[in-house]
This record gives structure tokens, C-alpha cells and sequence, in this order.
């Protein structure tokens, strides 16, 4: 008996060990990713730690509120003051997230087979990967989504009601939409008691959660952060909804399964909540940051990862095998896996590098016009106007007119297009570009200056004052730019060495 118990246990360490080897090597592969808008967030907390100001511009009077990660603006603060590399520093809690997330179910689930199949779920699937080193959000919210399941229902006997309050409070700081999963979570515990909490932590919680959302109501004066305008500026297109719905769930059809073959009540009423967000707030928006399902899967995960512990023998199989077809499903998606793999060394040295060449010119009081408001606008220190709107209240609300750009009369501006040639070509789709296009034209008062290759299809364009006193210098700074990406080559060993540590240009 005693020899069958170690024989056991050394075939579990055999296996842990193997997905051990497995995480630390597709964390080699997916850590050089992330995102442009990741630096969206972080520029306030820039910003906060050398002006003392919470804002995205630098200066100026009018505020903007840019991101929808409260939360992570405010850790972001931490790696700032120490001058920690930013993206670096979330990526690290990436992968804590990761690891927190394998730990957790290890505890959770007490079927060793059932648990290595979850752990193949979790440490097999790419997508969980791009999302906790992206920069973004994403892991934590799903980490707070999956312990609001549990506690609910795995664990709600045993519930640490501090904790539980502390999740309702913490979620909608990490996303707006978390507010919603607090408020049926909150519904879902007074029903299981049948009593309203009256503690003083309690208390205090709701506190500081009304006392946030009047404080940033009226700091930024709408109800909203620009980025939701902006996603539904389109309307709400039930044909949209139509297509998302159907390819979406074909995709996720899995969820489906779960939701039919698991009977705790407190579950579905969570998985419907995270069914109304997808098909009413997602669907109906213009997701412009969707990169490896980022929204649907972000209220999904925690669904696939819980259904492991609710496997009965009766549909242990049935489950399992929904969960691994759709993880053979993205892994097969091996095209845009690659593509995400190669993007953000190429964003770095382009957009990243630009900008630290701008930085220059930051005393300078100048201003630059763009549509993508992360890497640029944070190295450069420059006042931006993001004609897209994300970071511009003004457009978010009201659009693009000749009147607000004749009055914010920008220094440089900066247009997207698939040629790297002074017209501009492709990218009809973001109309605030033709606005401004005739503005150029109209005004006669700025020269096209280079053409900064993202990649083979995608340039920005470089317009510039020419009455500046540092036509010169400037122009000069993004033509060593536009040569450096027009010979760009992906160095992997390079590029660890140099970019993991240190921002571009140190």
C-alpha cells in the first residue's frame, strides 16, 4: 500500500514537472507580447509620479478618462516610482496570475485526472498567455470573476465574507462591466443567507465603491470612460449583434454544454450575466482591441476553468472533451498566433522608439494629433489630441470637425496608412482621418516629413509644421526612425536582451 502511494506520487511530480516545463517554455514564446493600449493606462500614472497631475496629457486643463482599468492605473503607479519597467512589471504579475490560477485548482479539485485536464486547459491555451502579458487587465479580471464563482458556490459554506465583499468592490475597478457581477453576486449571497450583511466592513466597502464612482463622476464629468462612447459610436446594429453572436458561440459552443450540464443555480445565473455582456455590451460595440477574443473570453475563462470542478462521472467525459476541442480550436489558429508573437518587437521599435525620439522636444510645448494613444504619447511626453477619441473626450462625444481642429491646431499629426507614401491610402474605415486629411490640405502649413512602417500594409504618416523652430530636428529624429523600420528584422535574442529590462532608447 505504502509503495502504491509513492508510486502515485511520484507519477503526479513526473506530470507537474512536464507542465512546468511547458508553461516556462510557451512563457518564452508569448512574454514578448503586449499592446499599444496597455500604455494608455500607464501614461497617468507617468504622469502622476513626475506632475503630480491624474491625467493622460501632461498638462492643460481638461481631463480625460481614457482607460477602464481604474485599478490597474493606479498599480501601475508602483513601477513608476521606481522606475521599473511598466510593461515588464505587469507582465511578471501575468505570470502570477497564471500560476495563482494552477495552484488554485489544484486545491479545488480533488480528481487528480480531472485536475491535470484543467491544467491542460489552462497551460496549453494561447490565449491565456497573450492576455496576462499583454499589459492589459485581462488575467486579473478573470481571477476575480473565477472567485466570485467559487465563492458562490464551491466554497459558499465556508465563504470569508471579507474577502467575498473585498471581490464585489474590486471587480468593477478592474472593468466598469465587473459592476454587474457584483451586483448579482451581491443578490445571489443575500439569497443564499436570507439576510442583509450589516457588518462594518460591509459598510465600509459600499463606502468607498459609491464613494469612487461620484469621485470620478465628477472629476471627469461623464458616466462613462471615453472608450465606451466610442465602441457603441456606431449605434447599436442588430445585424452586428446577429454576426458576433453567431461566430462567437460556434466558436464557444462549449459554454453552452456547461450551462445545460451544470445544475447549481448561483452558476448559471453568473454564466447568464457573463451571456448579457457578451451579447448586449460586447456585441453591440465596435471592439477595436478584440485580439484573441480579449472580451468574450475575458467573462468566459473563469466558466471553463470552473466547470472542472463541477465534472461528475455521469458527464466527465462529455465536458472534458468540449473544453479540449475548443482549446484544439485556438491553438489551431497557428496563423494569428504568429502574427501576435511578431507584433509588439515590431510595435516597440516603431511606435516605442518614435516616441523616445520625440521626447526631446517635450519642453518644447508642442502637440501632436495620433489614433493610437499608447506607446507614442507615453515616451514622448508630448500633449496629444487621439483623433480616434479613446483618450479625447471632445471626440468621443462629439466627433471630428474642421472647427476643433483649426482650434486645437495640432504640431505634428500623425495618419494611418497601408503605403508609406505622402498620400494617404487605405483605412477608410476611421473617418476622423479624411476630417482631418482636409484639414492638412486646407491649412498649407505643414509638410509631410516620413513614414514610420509598422508593417508591410500599415505606416503612419508624418506631417509637421513647417514654421517650427525645430522643423529641422524633429524631421530629422522621425526620418532615423522611418529608416530603422523600413530594415526591421526580428532578432529574438536581441530583443530579450535589450527589451525586457529596458525601455527603447535607454
Amino acid at each position: 500500500m505504502y509503495m502504491l502511494i509513492e508510486t502515485n506520487k511520484n507519477k503526479i511530480k513526473i506530470i507537474l514537472t512536464a507542465f512546468s516545463c511547458l508553461f516556462i517554455f510557451s512563457t518564452l514564446i508569448f512574454f514578448q507580447y503586449g499592446v499599444d493600449d496597455s500604455f494608455i493606462t500607464f501614461r497617468y500614472a507617468k504622469n502622476f509620479v513626475a506632475h503630480g497631475i491624474w491625467n493622460w496629457n501632461p498638462r492643460g486643463n481638461i481631463v480625460e478618462e481614457a482607460y477602464t482599468n481604474f485599478l490597474y492605473a493606479i498599480i501601475a503607479i508602483i513601477p513608476e516610482y521606481l522606475k521599473i519597467n511598466t510593461l515588464l512589471f505587469f507582465k511578471l504579475l501575468g505570470v502570477a496570475s497564471l500560476l495563482y490560477l494552477g495552484v488554485r485548482l489544484f486545491y479545488l479539485i480533488e480528481n487528480k485526472i480531472i485536475y491535470f485536464a484543467s491544467l491542460t486547459f489552462l497551460i496549453l491555451n494561447p490565449y491565456f498567455y497573450l492576455h496576462a502579458y499583454s499589459g492589459l487587465e485581462t488575467p486579473l479580471f478573470i481571477i476575480l470573476i473565477f472567485e466570485l464563482i467559487i465563492s458562490l458556490t464551491i466554497k459558499k459554506s465556508e465563504q470569508n465574507e471579507k474577502i467575498f465583499y473585498l471581490i464585489l468592490l474590486l471587480l468593477p475597478l478592474t472593468r466598469p462591466e465587473g459592476a454587474l457581477f457584483s451586483i448579482v453576486g451581491f443578490i445571489i449571497f443575500w439569497y443564499q443567507r436570507k439576510t442583509v450583511p450589516s457588518k462594518l466592513f460591509f459598510l465600509i466597502i459600499m463606502a468607498i465603491g459609491f464613494g469612487y464612482f461620484i469621485l470620478r463622476y465628477h472629476y471627469f464629468g461623464y458616466l462613462l470612460p471615453n472608450t465606451f462612447y466610442v465602441k457603441s459610436s456606431q449605434g447599436y446594429d442588430i445585424h452586428r449583434v446577429i454576426s458576433y453572436v453567431f461566430f462567437n458561440f460556434l466558436k464557444y459552443w462549449s459554454i453552452i454544454v456547461i450551462f445545460f450540464l451544470i445544475k447549481d443555480k448561483s452558476y448559471r445565473t453568473l454564466l447568464a450575466i457573463s451571456f448579457i455582456i457578451n451579447v448586449f455590451l460586447y456585441a453591440g460595440s465596435d471592439l477595436q482591441m478584440n485580439f484573441a477574443d480579449r472580451f468574450p473570453f475575458q467573462t468566459l475563462a473563469p466558466f471553463y476553468l470552473t466547470a472542472f470542478i463541477f465534472i461528475k462521472d455521469r458527464y466527465k467525459f462529455f465536458i472534458i472533451s468540449c473544453l479540449l476541442a475548443f482549446l484544439l480550436g485556438v491553438i489551431w489558429d497557428k496563423n494569428n498566433l504568429i502574427s501576435y508573437i511578431k507584433s509588439y518587437p515590431k510595435l516597440r521599435q516603431a511606435h516605442g522608439e518614435l516616441g523616445v525620439a520625440l521626447s526631446k522636444y517635450k519642453n518644447e510645448n508642442l502637440s501632436l494629433m495620433i489614433g493610437d494613444a499608447g506607446l507614442i504619447p507615453y515616451f514622448s511626453e508630448w500633449y496629444v489630441y487621439d483623433f480616434i477619441g479613446l483618450a479625447n473626450g471632445n471626440v468621443a462625444h462629439n466627433g471630428i470637425s474642421l472647427e476643433y481642429l483649426q482650434k486645437v491646431n495640432p504640431d505634428l499629426i500623425f495618419l494611418y496608412s497601408s503605403s508609406g507614401v505622402e498620400k494617404r491610402v487605405g483605412f477608410n474605415n476611421v473617418i476622423a482621418q479624411d476630417v482631418i486629411e482636409k484639414y492638412i490640405s486646407k491649412s498649407k502649413s505643414y509638410t509631410f516629413v516620413g513614414a514610420i512602417k509598422l508593417d508591410d500594409d500599415f505606416f503612419l504618416l508624418a506631417f509637421l509644421k513647417s514654421d517650427l523652430k525645430s522643423f529641422s530636428k524633429i524631421k530629422y529624429s522621425i526620418k532615423s526612425i522611418e529608416n530603422k523600420t523600413l530594415n526591421f528584422k526580428i532578432n529574438a535574442q536581441k530583443y530579450i536582451l535589450q527589451h525586457y529590462i529596458t525601455y527603447p532608447g535607454d
